[in-house]
């Protein structure tokens, strides 16, 4: 079998001393590496450019361009700024090692050295920056993988959707028929389907909005938004699930308008509200609205008496596809995606959101709106 030998590292040592670069290069090779040498640091940022090396033993004092000059210009350039720089000067006074620092070195050897010292720090930060791109190579091979699953998930859920509406309907059209040829047995067997298909159409549906709105491919319609007059019409439409719990919305006006895409913040709304029945008992249950305003922002709040959150997830609840323990929620199934799309919507509002809750003690999750919706840029993309 064939031994594939990876090349020794290399080295970029710059002093304007011939000497210096001599006696640097020859310890250095002796050591197993690779070394280049610049007089100047005209030469040095040359070299640079040529060929990017693995560290740059880096002179301060030089008669064109300072070593700090060097670093600085190094750091940004993107193509050089993650190589590491260890400064080598005859000036070793603590302003001189904070400059090093600051201008972006990673080390600092005051001359005259001790060679075992220069090849130690040499060897460790040349390891420190192998450990950097098995991180980054790391990182990137996960994120190609997530996106790998995403998009499978996409496309199957994609595909789904079509036959599921297609059963939908065929079902619909079976209940239907309730009045003349089913009997009640086979009605309630229809129901509960009807029931579960529903329940499918708005996972997938979750699921491909969640992708999009990551994608910025859901734009925001704003609008006047009556926040109460929305949370009333959201609670008469999910009565039936509602059932003997008991709610009430508090607010200090009849009347609170914020500029709002309505169709999304109804569904942030109809979410926080179905998470606070999934953990509030039927009996005994109740669940609190509050609208309130404050610097400039609308916080509405969700507040229930249920079995509440342990802290260790109040932040990864939020998380795409995250899923607590279904002993926590009455054993109800979840795609983990109903709380990530709250958060992209309101966030795509230029407003936030968060929960405070303890077990058994129910929970209360919150999101500010701002009155007017600035330019916030689209989730998924960078501010």
């Amino acid at each position: 079998m064939r031994t594939v030998h990876s090349s020794p590292p290399n080295i970029l040592i710059v002093d304007d001393s011939p000497s210096t670069l001599q006696l640097l290069s020859e310890i250095f090779k002796k050591a197993g590496y690779s070394t280049r040498a610049a007089l100047s640091g005209r030469l040095a940022l040359q070299s640079l450019h040529a060929s990017i090396p693995d560290l740059v033993l880096l002179d301060i004092t030089m008669p064109d361009i300072s070593g700090y000059d060097i670093c600085k210009a190094m750091k940004a350039d993107e193509s050089l700024k993650d190589i590491p720089v260890i400064f080598i000067s005859g000036h070793s006074q603590n302003i001189d090692v904070v400059k090093g620092f600051s201008a972006g070195g990673v080390d600092f050897v005051a001359k005259p050295f001790e060679i075992n010292e220069v090849v130690a720090r040499v060897k460790t930060h040349l390891e420190l920056r192998q450990q950097q791109h098995a991180l980054q190579k790391s990182y990137a091979e996960l994120r190609s993988l997530e996106e790998m699953r995403d998009n499978l998930v996409h496309m199957i859920v994609h595909d789904l959707r079509n036959p599921l509406w297609s059963a939908n309907i065929h079902l619909e059209q079976i209940q239907g028929l309730a009045d003349t040829s089913l009997n009640p047995l086979i009605q309630n067997h229809v129901n509960e389907a009807l029931t579960a298909t529903h329940t499918l159409m708005e996972m997938i549906n979750s699921i491909l909005d969640v992708n999009r709105m990551e994608a910025g491919l859901i734009p925001l319609n704003p609008g006047p938004c009556d926040l109460i007059q929305l949370i009333q019409d959201i609670l008469q439409a999910s009565f039936p699930l509602i059932k003997s719990r008991r709610l009430t919305i508090e607010s200090e006006a009849e009347s609170v308008v914020v500029m709002a895409d309505l169709t999304l913040i109804k569904r942030v709304i109809h979410n926080l509200l179905s998470n606070a029945i999934s953990f509030t008992p039927e009996t005994g249950g109740e669940i609190l609205f509050g609208i309130s305003r404050h610097d400039g922002m609308t916080r509405v709040t969700v507040r229930d008496n249920g079995q509440g959150i342990p802290a260790a997830y109040h932040e990864k609840i939020f998380e795409k596809f995250f899923q607590m323990n279904s002993a926590l929620n009455g054993g109800r199934h979840s795609t983990g995606l109903g709380l990530t799309f709250c958060k992209l919507a309101v966030e795509s509002h230029g407003g936030h959101i968060g929960v405070q809750s303890e077990e058994k003690r129910g929970s209360l999750f919150w999101f500010d709106l701002p009155e007017n919706i600035p330019n916030a840029p689209h989730p998924g993309e960078s501010a």
